[in-house]
């Protein structure tokens, strides 16, 4: 098995990279042999709260999200923030402090960021 991280740090508005990364986490996921987890810090937490995309005019993020968490990715969230969370992914998710997201990269086979 192959231990997949992916870094979100950068807010989701404005720019297609947290799409673009959460399209290519689900093709991994899709892979049985890999175990993708999510790291999100800081601004990066915004792409799992609920987005009107529309209004953005950016790719969907929030689908991707919700289709990540069925399919069983870990989600990594540093804490704080006070961000409203999907529900979805608000029961699967691990608070994880700072410190913490070092060693979650440091561990995987292969690392995206």
């Amino acid at each position: 098995m192959k231990k997949i991280a992916v870094l979100f740090t950068g807010s989701p508005l404005g720019t297609n990279l947290t799409g673009e990364k959460l399209r290519m986490s689900l093709g991994l996921t899709l892979n049985d042999e890999n175990e993708v987890h999510l790291l999100f810090t800081g601004n990066g937490r915004r792409a799992l709260e609920k987005l009107d995309e529309a209004a953005a005019h950016m790719q969907p993020v929030s689908k991707h999200v919700t289709m990540l968490a069925r399919l069983g990715a870990t989600f990594h969230v540093e804490a704080g923030g006070g961000f409203g969370y999907l529900p979805e992914v608000a029961a699967k998710m691990k608070i994880i402090q700072p410190a913490d997201a070092g060693a979650l990269i440091n561990e995987a086979d292969a690392f995206i960021h």
